[in-house]
C-alpha cells in the first residue's frame, strides 16, 4: 500500500512538473511570438525568417506568416503555399483578397484566374469575369449566369463590369424578361433614369410605359389624378408605384387616390397589402390624424417589427389608450413583451385595474426592461433568477483541445484579439448548447469578457448573471464614479452596452475603448479635467477611458437637468437629438418618452441601460433591496 502511495505521489509530482513545464514553454513561445511580430513591424525580414524557424510548434505561428505575407504580396509562391496549407484558417480569405488586388495591380491575369475563389466584392467579381473573357474569349454558362446577376440590379455597376455586360448584350444573353426585371429593380430603387436607359433597348411600347412610370415617379399626385389607361398588369404596377411614391410626402392624399382607383382597377391582394402597409407606415411617420385608421386596415400577415413599433408609438404619442387596445389584437404577439406591457398600461388607464395587474404580474417575473417596469407598477422587487453554469474542470480541459479554441486562447494572450475572435467564432459555431456553456465559462476564466457575454447569449445561458454581467475594473469604475457622484452600476451598464468590456473596441464612427469615446469628445473632456491626453492611443487605456467617460457623463448631467434617461439617450444619439426629443415629447411619462425615441438603436440602448443598471446594482450590492429603474420625469425647457 505504501509502495503504491509512493508511486502515486511520484506520478502526481511528475504531472505537476509536466504542467509547469508546459506552462513555462507556452510563456516562452508567447514571448518569442511578440519578438517576431516586432521584427515584422520593423520590416526586418532577415530577423523574421531566422526567428520563425524556432517557433514552428506554436499553434498560431501561421498568423505571423500571414502578417509577413500581407506586407509581401508579390511573394506569389509563398502565398499560394500558405493558402493551400491553411485553407480552413479564418485569415486565408483575407490574404486571398489582398493577393487578388495585388495581382490586379500587376496585370497578372493568368495567376489572378488561378487564385480566384468566389468573392462577395463586386469589383473582384467583375475583374474575374473580365479576366476570363480576355484570356478565353468567352464565358461558360455558369459564368454567364453570374454576369447576368450582376447586371440585373437596380443601380449602375462599376465601370470594370462594362466589358462583361457588353459581352452579354453581344451574345444575346440579356433577354426581354431580364431587361424588364432590371427596369423593375431600378424603379423600386427610385432610379428611373436607369430604367429609362434600359428601356431604350426594348420596343417603342415598352419605352412608352417606362416613360409613364418615370412621370408617375416624378409627379405622382397629378399623374394619379389623370390615370385613364385600361386595366392591365403594367398599369396597376405603375399605379401602385405612384401611390407609394406620393405616400412618402402625403399619405392622406395617396389614400384618397387609392380609394378612387380601387373602384377602377382589379388590384391583387398583394397590391393591396403593399399599399396599405406603406400608407400606414408613412401616415404614422407624418403624424397624420388618419394613421390609426390606416394601421387598423393592414393585413396581419404584412405586419413586421417596424410597423409593430410604429403602431405602438403612434397611439402612445397621443396617449390614445382606446386606440392602442383596438390595435393590440392585430399587432401584439405572444412573445412581444412591449405590447403586453402597453396593453396593461392602457387597461390601467381605462380603469381595468384587475386585468392590468394580471399582465404586470406575469411580466414582473422576467428580468428585462418591461419586466422591471411591470414590477415597478406593482411595487414589487425585481426577479433576477440567477443560475450558475454547471461546468467541471474536465469540461474546460476537454474543450481546450479544440484547435480553434486553442488558437483563440493564444491569440488573445498575445494581444491579437481581432484574430482571436475569428478563431473563437469558428469554434463556437460548431458547438452544442452544452459545449457553448463550457465555452462561456472558459472565456470567463481567461477574463475575456466580451466573448463571455456573446457566447452566453448563443448558449441561451441568460440566467448566468455572474458571467453575463461581470464587474472588471472594479477599483477604476467605483473610484471615478464616486469622483463624479455617479451610480457605479449605471457606469457599468453603459460600459457593457458600449463595448461589452472590450478595452480595444473601436466603432465604425471611431469611438474608442471601454466607454466608446470619440477622440474629439475625449480631448474636450481631458481639458475640462486637466488630464493629459498625448494621442489617440491613450484613449484605449482603461483607467483614462473611464475617467474621461465618467467626466463626460457628469458634463451631460449638468446640461440635462441631472436626468439619467436624457443623458443615456444623449450618450448614444448626441446632445442635440436628446434635447429635440425632450421638446417634442417632454412632460409625457418617462416610459412613454423612451418608447417614442425614433431611432431603434437609441431606444434599445436606453432600455438596455435602464434594465442593466439594477442588475449591476444587484451584482455590486449582493441583494435585491434595490432602487427602481432610474426613470425620472422629463420636462420641457420652461417646465410642463
Amino acid at each position: 500500500m505504501k509502495q503504491w502511495m509512493k508511486s502515486y505521489g511520484f506520478i502526481l509530482i511528475s504531472m505537476i512538473s509536466l504542467n509547469q513545464a508546459i506552462a513555462a514553454n507556452l510563456t516562452e513561445q508567447r514571448l518569442q511570438f511578440q519578438t517576431i511580430y516586432e521584427a515584422i513591424q520593423a520590416k526586418d525580414d532577415a530577423r523574421y525568417q531566422t526567428l520563425l524557424k524556432n517557433l514552428q510548434d506554436y499553434p498560431i505561428t501561421q498568423y505571423l506568416e500571414y502578417l509577413w505575407l500581407s506586407d509581401h504580396l508579390n511573394n506569389h509562391t509563398d502565398i499560394q503555399n500558405f493558402l493551400t496549407h491553411y485553407a480552413d484558417s479564418p485569415i486565408a480569405p483575407r490574404l486571398r483578397r489582398a493577393w487578388l488586388n495585388q495581382l490586379i495591380k500587376e496585370n497578372d491575369w493568368q495567376r489572378f484566374i488561378q487564385a480566384y475563389t468566389p468573392q462577395n466584392n463586386i469589383l473582384l467579381q467583375c475583374q474575374y469575369l473580365s479576366a476570363v473573357l480576355r484570356q478565353q474569349g468567352k464565358l461558360s454558362t455558369t459564368l454567364i449566369t453570374e454576369a447576368q446577376n450582376l447586371w440585373v440590379v437596380g443601380k449602375s455597376q462599376p465601370s470594370v463590369c462594362d466589358p462583361i455586360f457588353k459581352y452579354l448584350n453581344e451574345q444575346k444573353q440579356l433577354s426581354t424578361a431580364l431587361r424588364w426585371q432590371r427596369i423593375r429593380n431600378a424603379a423600386a430603387a427610385g432610379n428611373l433614369k436607369l430604367a429609362i436607359s434600359v428601356a431604350k433597348t426594348l420596343d417603342k411600347e415598352a419605352q412608352r410605359w417606362v416613360n409613364y412610370w418615370a412621370k408617375m415617379h416624378e409627379t405622382p399626385n397629378d399623374t394619379l389624378a389623370s390615370v385613364d389607361y385600361p386595366d392591365t398588369p403594367i398599369v396597376r404596377e405603375i399605379i401602385v408605384h405612384g401611390i407609394k411614391q406620393l405616400a412618402r410626402t402625403n399619405a392622406e392624399a395617396a389614400y384618397q387616390h387609392w380609394q378612387t382607383l380601387q373602384t377602377q382597377y382589379q388590384f391583387t391582394p398583394d397590391d393591396r397589402d403593399t399599399v396599405i402597409y406603406t400608407l400606414a407606415l408613412r401616415a404614422s411617420w407624418q403624424e397624420s390624424s388618419q394613421a390609426i385608421n390606416y394601421l387598423l386596415q393592414v393585413d396581419k400577415s404584412s405586419i413586421d417589427e417596424v410597423l409593430r413599433q410604429v403602431a405602438l408609438q403612434t397611439s402612445l404619442a397621443l396617449q390614445d389608450w382606446a386606440s392602442l387596445l383596438k390595435l393590440a389584437p392585430l399587432y401584439a404577439t405572444t412573445d412581444g413583451k412591449d405590447w403586453q406591457y402597453w396593453q396593461a398600461r392602457a387597461l390601467e388607464q381605462q380603469g381595468e385595474t384587475a386585468q392590468a395587474k394580471a399582465i404586470y404580474q406575469i411580466l414582473a417575473q422576467e428580468r428585462e426592461y418591461y419586466g422591471f417596469l411591470s414590477a415597478d407598477r406593482l411595487q414589487q422587487p425585481y426577479q433576477f433568477n440567477d443560475e450558475a453554469l454547471n461546468v467541471t474542470a474536465n469540461d474546460l480541459a476537454t474543450l481546450q483541445k479544440n484547435n480553434n479554441i486553442l488558437n483563440a486562447r493564444e491569440l488573445y494572450y498575445v494581444g491579437m484579439e481581432e484574430f482571436a475572435r475569428l478563431e473563437w467564432r469558428i469554434a463556437i459555431d460548431n458547438l452544442s448548447t452544452e459545449q457553448l456553456k463550457v465555452a462561456t465559462a472558459l472565456a470567463n476564466e481567461w477574463n475575456w469578457y466580451y466573448e463571455t457575454i456573446v457566447t452566453a447569449a448563443k448558449a441561451k445561458a441568460f440566467n448566468a448573471l455572474t458571467l453575463r454581467f461581470p464587474t472588471p475594473y472594479y477599483d477604476v469604475v467605483t473610484r471615478y464614479a464616486a469622483e463624479q457622484n455617479l451610480n457605479p452600476a449605471w457606469v457599468y451598464a453603459i460600459i457593457r452596452q458600449e463595448s461589452a468590456f472590450n478595452q480595444q473596441a473601436r466603432s465604425s464612427a471611431n469611438a474608442l475603448g471601454l466607454m466608446q469615446l470619440l477622440p474629439a469628445t475625449a480631448q474636450e473632456q481631458a481639458k475640462r479635467l486637466g488630464v493629459t491626453l498625448n494621442n489617440q492611443a491613450d484613449i484605449y487605456q482603461p483607467e483614462l477611458n473611464v475617467q474621461l467617460g465618467t467626466g463626460y457623463l457628469q458634463h451631460l448631467l449638468n446640461k440635462l437637468d441631472n436626468n439619467l434617461i436624457l443623458v443615456t439617450a444623449s450618450y448614444n444619439a448626441g446632445l442635440s437629438r436628446a434635447r429635440k426629443w425632450t421638446e417634442k415629447y417632454g412632460c409625457l411619462p418617462p416610459d412613454i418618452w423612451i418608447e417614442l425615441i425614433p431611432f431603434k438603436e437609441t431606444r434599445s440602448y436606453v432600455e438596455n441601460i435602464m434594465s442593466y443598471t439594477p442588475i449591476f446594482e444587484w451584482r455590486l450590492l449582493g441583494n435585491d433591496k434595490l432602487s427602481p429603474m432610474p426613470l425620472q420625469a422629463i420636462n420641457k425647457i420652461g417646465g410642463c
